[in-house]
């Protein structure tokens, strides 16, 4: 059996970072999108996009994400290392621990 004398803890700090906010607009997407997501403390990240077999199609940023607010304009034509066609694709964000994800329909 295990004893923990918790009278000489005097505080505890917790540290939680959150990934808030994420959206894509417009959606459906048909020219450009703005995705646009929170973060409580800037820190190391990427954009990535999936289709919805689990392939990753497209990492669309990847480097510093700042605290607050940031915005991305995705050009679905653009996208160099192959033409996505119609269809529904997930827009995943990775920032240290934190995952955030949304459905995005392209249709041109």
């Amino acid at each position: 059996m295990y004893k923990f004398d918790l009278s000489k803890i005097t505080s505890v700090k917790e540290t939680t970072s959150s990934l808030t906010s994420l959206a894509v607009q417009p959606n459906p997407v048909s020219s450009s999108a703005k995705i646009s997501f929170q973060l409580d403390e800037q820190q190391q990240g990427k954009i990535e996009l999936y289709d919805l077999s689990g392939k990753l199609v497209s990492i669309l940023y990847e480097g510093i994400l700042n605290k607050g607010e940031n915005e991305f304009i995705w050009n679905p034509s653009e996208n160099k290392n192959n033409a996505l066609s119609n269809g529904i694709y997930i827009c995943r964000i990775i920032s240290g621990k934190m995952i955030g994800s949304k459905k995005i329909l392209l249709i041109r």
